[in-house]
């Protein structure tokens, strides 16, 4: 899924390149 702006990414999320 989409990692959330600024947060810390959760559990098998993953940034955008």
């Amino acid at each position: 899924s989409f990692a959330a702006t600024e947060n810390a990414l959760t559990t098998n999320e993953v940034p955008l390149s």
